[in-house]
């Protein structure tokens, strides 16, 4: 059976929706600990440092273990 490209093109609108309603609640949430912190640079690295990690940035995806491949 092919493969209806118009869905597609619309579910990867969608994932580009979701992802960037994703990082902006994250980056929200650290935002909101800077009321309640004197520096929030350690708490905006580390923010910054998971997200590199899992999407790629340090290790290329295809050398992480399987099951973390599956989930990614």
């Amino acid at each position: 059976m092919p493969i209806n490209k118009g869905i597609n093109i619309f579910f990867f609108f969608i994932s580009i929706v979701i992802s960037y309603l994703i990082y902006f609640s994250i980056d929200f949430i650290v935002g909101v600990t800077a009321f309640y912190t004197e520096s929030i640079w350690g708490l905006s690295m580390t923010k910054d440092a998971i997200i590199l990690f899992l999407s790629g940035g340090v290790i290329p995806l295809p050398l992480f273990p399987e099951n973390l491949r599956r989930v990614f």
